[in-house]
């Protein structure tokens, strides 16, 4: 067995000099322990290290003496700032019209704390708020209502900033989308009263007599879709539903009908709206014939809403007209 004579600990710095204007230095300090045995073996064990910088914060000055000492001098040694520390917690789309960016902000430098905290979308600032003060704590950023983006893909990016300007941020993306519309169809089958001129004798005046024929019921219904590149909570903005256009067609002359659509599943006042008169989606050419209604409201929203239309008073030359079918939904998974 050895024989241990000494043991101690010894720190070697490394300087290693920066070709820089601010005339910095970066120091490595390593610890370590030596141990001495009797047989004149040597054991030496690292047990850890540290980098920091330091730099010349002063400059001379013209030459002022014989000594050459300047008039502009002193000297003194900075360390370099260390950035803040910032995290997205979540964007909360419970309200599209009022949609919040939560982030978690620590300071990590107790001499240039963190004082402003900013939300920008695609490069410009929305909102901002100054610092509680703490070494860490959490802010929410209010960005504009939903429904004022465009499709495509928009940039969201928060940053927290010291006094010095040293700034971190943390970035997500928003995807907005308006696909075609999806459609659903059924045919309606209708059944009314016709007056026919009868002939002489007991039948002689006008009689009601008996029509039916099927018609075409079509509900062609806009949407677009919001999704985010991060954390979501709400997820009320994922369907917009926009405007409604409901088509009546046949090869008969077509009755007269009111029309309303109904959402469901969304938020807001805004869920239900009338229809009236559009242009048809699509060309009808004789003997097809068609007569559509549309609209809509600024916006309604859901994570998973469902339309509904319903075709109303619906009159052939005035009289009343009994239909099936007269209600199509469309649901968004």
């Amino acid at each position: 067995m050895r024989k241990l004579y000494a043991l101690w600990l010894t720190v070697v710095v490394f300087l290693v000099p920066q070709l820089a204007s601010a005339y910095c230095s970066t120091y490595t300090v390593i610890l370590s322990q030596t141990t001495l045995f009797g047989d004149g073996s040597v054991s030496v064990l690292i047990t850890g290290w540290d980098t920091y910088d330091v730099c010349d914060a002063g400059g001379g000055g013209a030459d002022g003496g014989p000594d050459g000492g300047g008039s502009g001098g002193g000297t003194g040694s900075v360390t370099s700032p260390i950035p803040p520390y910032i995290t997205l917690v979540n964007i909360d789309t419970t309200d599209p019209y009022q949609p919040i960016v939560t982030a978690d902000v620590a300071t990590n430098d107790p001499d240039d704390p963190v004082n402003r905290i900013s939300l920008d979308v695609n490069g410009t600032t929305v909102d901002s708020s100054y610092s509680s003060g703490t070494p860490f704590a959490r802010y929410q950023l209010h960005l504009p209502a939903i429904i004022y983006f465009p499709d495509g893909t928009t940039s969201l990016t928060a940053k927290a900033c010291s006094a010095a300007l040293v700034c971190a941020q943390v970035s997500a993306n928003m995807y907005r989308t308006t696909p075609s519309p999806n459609k659903a169809s059924v045919d309606m089958f209708a059944t009314w009263l016709e007056m026919d001129e009868a002939g002489t004798g007991p039948l002689e005046g006008p009689i009601p007599v008996s029509m039916s024929a099927y018609f075409g019921h079509g509900l062609r219904q806009m949407y677009t879709t919001t999704l985010f590149g991060g954390p979501e909570v709400g997820e009320n903005s994922h369907y917009l539903i926009r405007d409604s256009l409901v088509t009546v067609s046949g090869v008969l002359p077509l009755p007269d009908w009111k029309g309303a659509v109904r959402a469901s599943g969304t938020i807001g006042w805004w869920n239900s709206w009338d229809l009236f008169t559009s242009a048809n989606p699509v060309d009808c050419t004789f003997p097809v014939r068609c007569s559509s209604k549309s609209g809509g409201v600024s916006g309604a929203f859901g994570y998973a809403p469902s339309v509904s239309d319903q075709i109303s008073s619906v009159l052939m030359d005035g009289q009343p007209v009994l239909v099936t079918n007269t209600s199509l939904s469309i649901s968004f998974p």
